[in-house]
């Protein structure tokens, strides 16, 4: 199952479609805290979907969190200062997909 979404998110990079991470969570100050994003890609036919793996996002580097209503959810996190926040939380997906013969992408914030 990892290996399709892997493969699907890899499949949108070289087809040249839209993938961008949004930021969920921000510290009050920038110096303060990590920034949390969850990517996103379009489909063939247009649609947004979220990039989601389950558990084995973990080994990419990703973050558990709780919302307000107990509900667990995971997120990519950034701890940079100095440098693109989106750029160091994504880079474990990015470098993983392109350790296993995919490409590595800078993505964009909206």
């Amino acid at each position: 199952m990892w290996a399709a979404s892997l493969k699907g998110l890899n499949d949108v990079l070289t087809d040249g479609r839209s993938v961008f991470a949004v930021c969920n969570k921000a510290p009050s100050k920038l110096d303060r805290g990590s920034h949390h994003y969850t990517i996103y890609y379009t489909t063939p036919g247009g649609h947004v979907e979220y990039f989601w793996m389950g558990k084995f996002m973990l080994y990419m580097r990703a973050s558990e969190n709780k919302s307000s209503s107990g509900l667990r959810y995971l997120t990519f996190s950034s701890r940079a200062i100095g440098m693109s926040r989106v750029l160091d939380a994504t880079d474990g997906v990015f470098s993983f997909l392109k350790r296993i013969g995919g490409c590595y992408a800078q993505i964009d914030v909206i």
